[in-house]
C-alpha cells in the first residue's frame, strides 16, 4: 500500500476540482463566472464540444498521470509539467476572468496618485 500525504491528496483534489470547471464553464451557467448564453451564440455545439475536448486532454493526462504516481515519486517531466502548465491555467484564468491582478492594481494606484498630485498642484497654483 502506498502512503500518499494529505498534501497531496489536497493538490488532487484542487486538480480535479479545475479539470471539472475547465469541463463545464462552456456548458452550465455559473453566475458572475461565466456566460453560456454568450458562448453558445458564438459557437456551435460541435465546435464547443471539440474545443472543449481538446482543451481538456492535457488535465485529463495531467490528472491521470498524478493520480497513478499518488505516493510515488514523480518523474521529471511530470513534475516540469505540473510546475509550468498549472500555474499558467492560473494566470490566464486570473487574466481574463475579470480578476484583478497585481500589476493593474498597481496601475490605478499609480493613477489615483497621479490625478491627487495634480489636484494638489492646481490649489497651490491658485
Amino acid at each position: 500500500m502506498r502512503k500518499v500525504m494529505k498534501l497531496e491528496l489536497f493538490c488532487l483534489f484542487l486538480q480535479a476540482f479545475i479539470f471539472i470547471f475547465l469541463i463545464l464553464h462552456d456548458w452550465v451557467p455559473l453566475g458572475d463566472l461565466n456566460d453560456v448564453q454568450a458562448v453558445q451564440s458564438v459557437n456551435t455545439t460541435s465546435e464547443l464540444l471539440f474545443l472543449t475536448a481538446l482543451n481538456s486532454v492535457p488535465f485529463a493526462i495531467a490528472f491521470f498521470l498524478c493520480c497513478y504516481y499518488a505516493g510515488k515519486v514523480y518523474p521529471f517531466l511530470m513534475k516540469l509539467f505540473l510546475i509550468i502548465y498549472f500555474p499558467a491555467l492560473l494566470s490566464v484564468s486570473c487574466r481574463h476572468g475579470g480578476f484583478p491582478t497585481f500589476l493593474e492594481l498597481q496601475q490605478k494606484r499609480s493613477n489615483d496618485m497621479k490625478n491627487c498630485l495634480a489636484r494638489h498642484m492646481l490649489f497651490y497654483q491658485k
